[in-house]
């Protein structure tokens, strides 16, 4: 009825859709209906109100189960489920979720949020990074979950394993925390954090390191890659002209 009804683009109406869905079951109620819902073409005429409120009401209702997950509910809830949804999920519902899951539950959920990376706002973005960095911080040092460091065969692997598309919006700084061998992580640092990455490497003297450097910018749109990364470059002022050898096509 949703799918046919136009009721995706009326927040008044999906509201009452899960006033309904709550009513006997509404864990068993909303995991067959969005599993269905999931199914439709017809989702990406979805508004933002009424996504909003579908994640908000879902989430207050799938929360009191979290603690009976396991692996495969995690696969099925955010990478099936709550994928038309989870444009819409918010920092602190991250914040919560996470503290359900260990390092393997938690690569899941970045999987899952990765793919609706696009659909987010920078806002959004950069909250929910400073939820994922936590995370990592506190189960890795102090929880001392391995299963956060493997199945990376490099640190680029590992980057895209624990955050995603939301590494770009990670200072550098914070990624050396982890270890992060920068020559090993370039393909996946932004031009900003590449910046960082130099003027705290000592790369700014080594030229066959700053052509790598170059042939990662060049990649994509390099003229804004390039832009963005000199930028960055120019707000030192540990950066003098004759240190900084960079090759001109």
């Amino acid at each position: 009825m949703v799918l046919s009804c136009g009721v995706l683009k009326n927040a008044e109406q999906i509201a009452l859709v899960f006033d309904h869905l709550e009513e006997i079951t509404p864990f068993q109620s909303i995991d067959e209906f969005l599993t269905e819902l999931a199914k439709g073409s017809e989702l990406a005429d979805i508004t933002t109100a009424v996504r909003d409120v579908m994640m908000n009401r879902t989430f207050s209702v799938i929360l009191s189960h979290f603690h009976e997950f396991y692996r495969q509910d995690w696969i099925d809830w955010f990478t099936v489920k709550l994928t038309v949804l989870l444009p819409s999920f918010n920092a602190e519902m991250l914040s919560i979720t996470l503290s359900y899951v260990n390092c393997t539950d938690y690569q899941v959920i970045v999987f899952g949020m990765d793919k609706v990376f696009p659909e987010m706002t920078s806002d959004q973005i950069k909250e929910i990074t400073t939820v994922l960095v936590a995370y990592l911080k506190e189960a890795i040092f102090q929880k001392h979950d391995s299963a956060c460091q493997l199945n990376a065969q490099n640190h680029a692997e590992w980057l895209y394993i624990n955050l995603g598309n939301f590494s770009g919006y990670v200072n550098y700084s914070e990624l050396k925390v982890f270890n992060i061998t920068w020559l090993q992580s370039l393909a996946t640092l932004s031009p900003a954090q590449t910046a960082e990455m130099l003027l705290s490497s000592g790369t700014l003297n080594n030229t066959s390191q700053i052509d790598a450097v170059f042939d990662h910018l060049e990649i994509g749109n390099p003229f804004q890659n390039v832009d963005e990364f000199l930028t960055e470059l120019a707000q030192s002022p540990t950066v003098s002209t004759s240190s900084c050898k960079c090759k001109i096509h």
